[in-house]
């Protein structure tokens, strides 16, 4: 193990040396920092990778402990870095979305500190705001670079996860839930869990529709569609509604072909209804007890909440009794509301005005994009809590996504603004000449007119 971290020390710095600094000014050139594409690969397809050296995909040990620890410190050194440029050239006008974002991540200390069942510090609860407020704050990133990243990114992990099925079956098929589709389970690939998978294939999907590159729709629908997650294509639909003003014609056409496929599957298989809407549907999936003991924690101190254990084993076993596969409330308000109380509840909502007002000031810059983006993730929040800090993974290129491209997008259009109009002056037919004016308190000169004298 020592060997083969001393062999990957020495890639590390071989790299740095010969292929960083081209990188670094291609990044710069392409209109990014090449900090911030660090912390997008690292926390994305790099991340997902390591994890399957863990043994049964739970905490690490052995290499994949030391994989792991490197890949953390390496994200939140360069997110370090990227900070200290947008400290140097900060983006005007995101006072409002980073004063609520700081305040929800100090939501989560707080309650940590005073919470009714106090604890330490998770190092994610630090991490996290560290990795997400350079693409906030840095002026020197244009949205159409940070959409590039992402979807590069995010092709790597569909790509991998849909390679997995035949390499990988173990680790790519998710045999706990029991659901099927055309008799195939459900598949989560290199992402830990279908519903992740979905997701991210959905931000995929959407933002391949604006500047990418329509075969690679394939992958990421099929990714969509094995991934069996009705949250998915909920998410994807509010998107899409965003995002249709500014299609393409050849985007157009095959959004239509989904959807005409989606009729010829229900057509020719009555029982997809049935597959996509089992009769647990109704209930979230089983959510809705979940969420009712998640909000035992907020009974118990409503302004600070339970604290940041809430959902752990212990907490779960007083409140869920059997039910045991829930470690968090999938639901980011009852999440907040139960961890954090009415003090982290009113972040939360301060964040989401904040980032739904960036989403649509930034709408017509990016054709859409934006506001795509923050539907989709609206829907996210309904089944799933993507802003629990989670530090450098995969969920994080989400959060990344719906605040980095909204914020960039709306300085475009900030610094769009049309000018005054300026009207050509009116010709006079009089000849003016400039006198000094008397000191009567008037500034300057002013100007009098030669009148032609009269005959007497």
């Amino acid at each position: 193990m020592i060997l083969l971290a001393a062999l990957l020390a020495v890639a590390v710095v071989i790299w740095a040396l010969v292929l960083a600094p081209s990188w670094v000014r291609r990044t710069r050139d392409a209109g990014g920092h090449w900090a911030l594409a660090g912390i997008v690969y690292l926390s994305g397809p790099v991340n997902a990778l390591i994890q399957l050296t863990y043994p049964n995909g739970q905490n690490p040990s052995g290499l994949g402990l030391v994989l792991a620890r490197g890949n953390t410190t390496a994200a939140w050194t360069l997110a370090a870095v990227a900070l200290l440029a947008a400290l140097r050239s900060p983006r005007r006008g995101q006072t409002g979305v980073l004063t609520a974002l700081l305040a929800f991540y100090a939501s989560l200390l707080v309650s940590s500190a005073v919470g009714y069942a106090p604890a330490g510090v998770s190092e994610e609860y630090l991490i996290t705001p560290l990795l997400v407020v350079p693409f906030v704050l840095y002026a020197g990133v244009n949205w159409t670079w940070l959409a590039g990243v992402l979807r590069r990114a995010l092709r790597a992990l569909v790509v991998l996860s849909l390679v997995s099925v035949p390499l990988l079956p173990s680790v790519a098929f998710d045999e706990e839930t029991g659901r099927e589709l055309f008799g195939i389970e459900r598949i989560q690939g290199i992402t830990g869990h279908p519903n992740t998978l979905a997701v991210l294939a959905c931000f995929a999907v959407i933002l391949e529709l604006r500047g990418g590159r329509l075969p690679w729709l394939i992958p990421e629908l099929a990714a969509l569609l094995v991934a069996q997650s009705t949250t998915g294509w909920v998410a994807l639909a509010l998107g899409l509604l965003a995002l249709a003003g500014g299609l393409g014609r050849s985007a157009r056409v095959i959004s239509i072909i989904v959807a005409a496929g989606s009729i010829v599957f229900a057509v020719a298989d009555p029982r997809l209804l049935t597959d996509f809407f089992p009769p647990e549907f109704f209930t979230f999936t089983g959510r809705t007890t979940i969420w009712q003991a998640a909000l035992h924690g907020f009974f118990l101190d409503p302004l600070f909440g339970y604290g940041p254990n809430l959902l752990d084993p212990q907490y779960r076993a007083t409140y869920l009794g059997v039910f045991d596969a829930a470690g968090q409330a999938h639901n980011q308000i009852v999440q907040t509301l139960g961890e954090t109380g009415l003090v982290g509840l009113a972040c939360l909502v301060a964040l989401l005005v904040a980032v739904l007002r960036k989403g649509v000031l930034a709408n017509g810059p990016t054709g859409g994009l934006s506001l795509a983006l923050v539907l989709a993730f609206a829907a996210r929040l309904l089944s799933e809590t993507p802003l629990k800090p989670q530090g450098s993974t995969a969920t994080l290129l989400l959060v990344i996504a719906v605040l980095g491209i909204p914020a960039a997008g709306a300085a475009v259009a900030g610094l769009s603004e049309p000018e005054p109009i300026k009207l050509p002056p009116i010709p006079s037919r009089e000849k003016e000449s400039i006198l000094v004016a008397p000191s009567f308190g008037v500034p300057g000169p002013i100007p009098v007119l030669n009148r032609p004298r009269r005959r007497r």
